[in-house]
């Protein structure tokens, strides 16, 4: 199941657990309770044996699993991550194990995790088996959810169902080493869940301590082949938990039941979404008659394929019925079309919607899922496309053009696999004549024996939920009745994915603050007050233990410190828009105001689907207002496509230079005031933390108290640009001694990466066009050197570079999921003004000209990467910099290359500090500065401390630049302490 992505809470798995203690009643609770019918128990005739194929292969004993052959199962080191140890093993195993002797040979990947500490403690083992089909088990960066709760009684086995992940992955770029669709067929029917019990198998008795049973817990597709597991073999199991994970049973082929239910569930999650988002009726019936309406019924993705109608329909799979999912698909739809930048620009779907469309399914990277997911339903006969026959059944409600013609909410599809998607979607078209094959198939293999789970002897327990979209209730608990002695854990708390809540615990402290005044009093009261009939409110909606609305405010493009009335007046306008959050049952108290200036320059404020993290105690204090700075999410955002409405590079750059901090601060107090909302206070993260710092220089008044984390700007007179670069290349450098001193391994991989490179006439075509060169692949640097957790997953993402040879002679290649995952990581196109500012965010009356360039050239020894590749030295990667040769190499538009070259040239910028006025500042202030901070420089920021009067300060090494947002932080509990002076002072 796709949304099974996500992980269930700790608390279910606990949950599970105790039902098999014996202490336990079965009456000891209301949520744990015997099914309401009896079980038959019946002798059974022998069954076929998966132990007795794998038990064969183990090197000739069964008893010790340190005996298996060496070549079979390679073991790797310890390595670590916050509070757990892992350890990675690699299998090779038959792809085929009814003719194990002669069948080719794959590779199952499966990584080890424990508690830290517990390595050489002896705990019993637990094999995690993830939703899908076609989906890698979870990476971990961290002891949390479920696998925290777990590693404190087990050791987890987190392993990568074969064809996924470091399991001979089947990719898009991959399969293609096999000469016909038939061929791959052949390949791919071994890669079901038999053939993933019987890896399991052949694990467990090389892994397992005298080949002792494991428990095993399987969420979604993998408590499908958990149940398999209980049908054929049940002496390896020890235990079996079940999170939204109990399949359909039945002779032949389940699937027409499976959807003929499933569509039942989806009309009643489309009726749930519109019920509490009915704005997005209109919304969506209108993209479906511009989609209708377009050339070839449809507009192209970013990578290739087309976006038509049942297409944009299919965005119910991943959002309908997963936890937060009806969130997420409003905040797609709030930004499905691009601002109008230029009278009579065409209206048109912004680059940024089509991108998160790509996004929001996974075929690019795991394109298994596709081609085996009606067949996980057939024993001994064939799908026939069943999805498309049962939506048939259907059409009077999911014909996407009629229901917009007449006016009636547009419903979204579920789990659901069509063959027009091997048409529509760029990643799937060469896998069609495979898929056709797959979907006719009528001799699969049996995937459970219902005798042997009417006579079940392990111990079962399973959380079913009676809204899951993806695995029907009602088909669940006809299943269960199957499963003898099966305890249930029947709720509606969560859906299909049980997803992980993570929640910080923070203490606001109050504090008393003074207010001061600066030369900006009255001109943003003249200007609210002229435009306070352009402010409309939302109404208030829920989301788990908060309450939101939403304020759009008519702002000037560019204000004028002269004279408000002339701003008004020849200033084109523009929207900006900011979100109001409250804890439940706060939406009328008089709460004080806090500000949110996120990170950028050029990225949106987060979008909340739930209470988590600063967030969550900050709302029971505070009247939140997250406000998406000019250009960004909802605020006229300056998209890839709507920036190309301008004629000329010259007209863009005109643009796009009023969207600094300056006038974002501008924007801030035209809110304020707007909001009668008194001086407030402003929480600062990263670039937002220099916006805050711009905000005492010109408009103290506005202020009651500023927080800044991970962002005191560099505040010299010109540009600063070249002495930020300068040090943050210094401290590059170190982030990567630390990464390869962490993945020794990875010091050869990148290597091997970028010798093929440059062999490959200096680079690879990346997915949506340009070209992944040596320099391009040290960028992935900017994504993972310098945050929470970067270094595993960098680690993780470089895990997969390769393509594996499935066909003898096959040339070695990189993997299309490296290469998209690499795309996904550049936001030229989903967030341009990143690139357009990002040097003027330190000018002040001098240019940048290209500052990260010119200083990269003073460190080239360091960061020349085919000269380090062929000195057989560490690749360095690179950090927050932009390059000109980004624009070619990244298939960037020419004009938004030249809008950027002459923003880079540019002279006149305005002043973005005031040190006097900071001086002399007389607002309470407290800031986290980081030592490791890769992206602010530690140095550089104490000398702009030392200019604030009054600042206080919270310095640490326990995190990095994203401080703020990082799991289990108390950043912003310790800034409120600050304030207060209940933490020492530096």
């Amino acid at each position: 199941m796709l949304a099974a992505l996500q992980q269930s809470p700790s608390f279910i798995v606990s949950a599970l657990i105790r039902i098999h203690s014996p202490s336990l009643s079965t009456t000891a609770t209301l949520s744990l309770f015997q099914p309401p019918y009896k079980h038959r128990f019946y002798h059974h005739s022998p069954r076929r044996s998966f132990q007795s194929g794998t038990a064969a292969m183990a090197a000739g004993s069964h008893t010790s699993a340190v005996a298996a052959d060496s070549r079979e199962h390679v073991v790797g080191k310890w390595f670590s991550a916050p509070d757990i140890r892992l350890r990675d093993h690699r299998f090779t195993v038959p792809l085929d194990y009814s003719r194990r002797h002669s069948s080719p040979k794959i590779s199952v990947f499966a990584r080890e995790v424990v508690a830290a500490g517990k390595e050489e403690q002896p705990l019993p083992y637990l094999l995690f088996l993830q939703g899908g089909p076609g989906f890698e088990c979870p990476r971990p960066t961290e002891a949390n959810g479920w696998i925290q709760k777990a590693c404190e009684d087990y050791r987890v086995v987190l392993m990568d169902q074969r064809g996924t992940g470091l399991s001979t992955p089947l990719t898009c770029s991959s399969m293609l080493q096999l000469k016909s669709a038939e061929d791959l067929v052949d390949y791919v029917e071994h890669f079901r869940a038999d053939s993933i019990v019987y890896d399991a198998e052949f694990i467990r008795v090389r892994l397992v301590p005298d080949a002792g049973p494991w428990t095993v817990l399987g969420q979604s597709y993998g408590g499908f082949c958990a149940v398999t597991y209980l049908s054929f073999a049940q002496e390896g199991l020890k235990q079996v938990l079940l999170t939204g994970g109990t399949p359909p049973l039945g002779s032949h082929c389940t699937a027409d039941a499976v959807y003929t239910a499933c569509f039942e569930q989806v009309k009643l999650q489309n009726e749930k979404y519109y019920q509490r988002y009915p704005e997005d009726i209109k919304i969506v019936q209108e993209v479906v008659k511009y989609l209708s309406e377009s050339e070839g019924g449809g507009v192209e993705l970013p990578s290739g394929g087309i976006l038509t109608p049942r297409g944009l329909q299919t965005l119910g799979l991943s959002c309908l019925g997963s936890s937060a999912g009806f969130e997420r698909l409003h905040y797609m739809f709030e930004t499905v079309w691009d601002p109008v930048l230029v009278p009579g620009a065409p209206k048109q779907i912004s680059y940024n919607f089509l991108d998160a469309f790509e996004k929001s399914n996974a075929f690019n990277t795991n394109p298994l899922y596709a081609l085996l997911h009606e067949s996980i339903y057939c024993e001994g006969a064939s799908s026939r496309w069943s999805a498309h026959r049962i939506r048939a059944d259907h059409d009077s409600n999911f014909d996407a053009i009629k229901a917009a013609k007449e006016s009636r909410p547009v419903l979204f599809t579920g789990e659901m696999i069509f063959p027009w998607m091997f048409d529509e979607f760029h990643a799937l078209k060469k896998l069609k004549d495979a898929a056709y094959i797959l979907a006719e198939k009528d001799d699969w293999p049996p995937l459970y024996s219902i005798n042997a789970l009417n006579n079940n002897k392990v111990p079962v327990a399973a959380a079913v939920y009676y809204d899951d979209m993806y695995v029907n209730f009602k088909v669940a608990m006809q299943t269960a009745s199957q499963i003898a002695g099966i305890r249930l854990w029947i709720n509606n708390e969560f859906m299909h994915s049980g997803q992980l809540v993570t929640l910080t615990t923070l203490n606001i402290v109050q504090s008393s603050v003074l207010q001061s005044t600066t030369s900006m009093a009255g001109i943003f009261d003249a200007l609210a007050a002229d435009y306070n009939s352009d402010h409309v409110v939302g109404k208030w909606y829920s989301i788990p233990d908060l309450c939101l609305r939403d304020h759009r405010f008519v702002v000037p493009l560019f204000y004028s410190a002269d004279s408000a009335t002339a701003a008004a007046a020849s200033s084109p306008k523009i929207s900006i828009f900011a979100r109001e959050v409250v804890s439940v049952g706060n939406e009328e108290k008089p709460l004080p105001y806090l500000l949110y200036l996120q990170g950028g320059p050029g990225f949106e404020c987060p979008r909340p689907t739930e209470a988590g993290g600063w967030l969550k105690e900050a709302c029971e204090a505070f009247r939140v207002i997250l406000m998406d700075q000019r250009g960004t999410g909802l605020s006229t955002p300056l998209t890839y496509s709507s920036l190309l409405q301008f004629k000329s590079a010259e007209d863009l750059a005109e643009y796009a230079k009023h969207f600094r901090a300056d006038n974002i601060v501008n924007d801030a107090e035209f809110i304020r005031i707007c909001l009668d909302a008194g001086p407030w206070t402003v929480l600062g993260q990263s670039y937002g933390g220099f916006c805050a710092v711009t905000y005492l220089s010109f408009a103290q008044e506005g202020l009651r108290q500023v927080l800044l984390t991970g962002g005191i700007p560099p505040i010299g007179n010109g540009c600063t640009a070249d002495a930020v670069n300068r040090a943050c290349f210094e401290q590059v450098i170190l982030q990567n001694e630390k990464y390869y001193k962490r993945y020794p391994e990875d010091v050869e991989t990148v290597r091997e990466v970028v010798n093929y490179l440059s062999e490959s006439g200096g680079g690879v075509d990346l997915p949506s066009g340009g070209i992944l060169t040596p320099q391009g692949l040290q960028t992935l640097g900017v994504s993972f050197l310098g945050c929470y957790a970067g270094f595993e997953r960098l680690h993780y993402i470089l895990e997969r570079v390769w393509d594996p040879v499935m066909v003898p002679g096959a040339p070695k290649t990189i993997s299309y999921n490296f290469l998209d995952t690499f795309e996904k990581l550049v936001a030229f196109k989903t967030n341009p003004l990143s690139v357009l500012l990002s040097e003027s965010i330190f000018c002040q009356g001098a240019s940048s000209q290209w500052s990260a360039h010119r200083i990269r050239d003073e460190f080239s020894s360091n960061f020349d990467a085919i000269r380090a590749a062929e000195e057989g030295r560490s690749v360095f990667f690179t950090g927050e910099a932009i390059f000109p040769w980004m624009f070619d190499e990244f298939n960037i538009s020419k004009k938004l290359k030249d809008a950027t070259d002459i923003l880079a040239q540019k002279k006149d910028w305005p002043p973005l500090y005031n040190v006097a006025a900071l001086n002399n500042n007389k607002v309470p202030v407290a800031a986290s500065a980081y030592y490791d901070d890769m992206n602010v420089n530690f140095k550089q920021a104490m000398e702009t401390a030392s200019e604030i009067a009054g600042i206080r300060l919270l310095i640490t090494n326990e995190y990095l630049h994203s401080g703020l947002d990082d799991p289990g932080s108390r950043v912003f509990e310790y800034l409120m302490g600050v304030l207060n002076g209940k933490k020492p002072l530096f």
